[in-house]
C-alpha cells in the first residue's frame, strides 16, 4: 500500500521495488453519494515493469483491463486484455481515447482482447464500465445496483 500525497487535482506517490518484476498499481474510489439507487466506484490501474520481467502482474481486483508493459510505436497496434477473476471477458465495449479528442469503442473478442490502432504518439486512456445487480447499504442509504468504471493508460512513441 502506497501513501498518497494530494497535489490538488491529482495524487502522487513513489515506491522503490525490491525485485525485478511487473507491479500492478491501482486506486479505487467509491463515490460518497449514490446516484438514485446505484453505487458508483471508479478504479484506475497500470502495470509497471522493473527489469526484464515479461509476465503481467496479477492483481487483487476482480476486473482488470491491462495493456502490455512495453514500448508502443505509432502506426502499430496495442493489445489490451479485459479479465474478470483471471478469465477473459468477451463481447464487452472498451472505450479508448486520447487527449487530442479522438475516441473509439472496441468490442472484446473471445480472449477478452481488443486491438487498438496506435495512430499517433501520445497518451491513450482505455475505459471499461459495467453495472451489476447487487444490493447493500452505503453511508446509510440502500442501493440496488453498482456501477464500476475501470481505466488504464498506455503511451505511444
Amino acid at each position: 500500500k502506497l501513501t498518497l500525497e494530494d497535489k490538488g487535482d491529482y495524487f502522487e506517490s513513489t515506491f522503490t521495488p525490491e525485485a525485478d518484476g511487473n507491479y500492478l498499481l491501482y486506486t479505487t474510489h467509491p463515490a460518497k453519494d449514490l446516484g438514485g439507487q446505484m453505487r458508483y466506484e471508479f478504479t484506475s490501474q497500470i502495470a509497471v515493469q522493473v527489469g526484464g520481467a515479461s509476465e503481467l502482474a496479477a492483481g487483487k481486483l476482480p476486473y482488470q483491463l491491462m495493456a502490455p508493459v512495453k514500448k508502443h510505436r505509432a502506426g502499430g497496434q496495442v493489445t489490451l486484455v479485459l479479465t474478470k477473476d483471471g478469465q477473459p471477458v468477451k463481447d464487452q465495449d472498451v472505450l479508448v481515447m486520447t487527449s487530442a479528442g479522438w475516441s473509439k469503442t472496441y468490442k472484446t473478442d473471445a480472449q477478452g482482447q481488443i486491438q487498438v490502432e496506435a495512430l499517433w504518439p501520445g497518451n491513450y486512456v482505455a475505459e471499461y464500465s459495467h453495472v451489476e445487480k447487487v444490493g447493500g447499504s452505503w453511508h446509510g442509504k440502500e442501493y440496488t445496483s453498482a456501477w464500476q468504471g475501470l481505466t488504464t493508460s498506455f503511451k505511444v512513441n
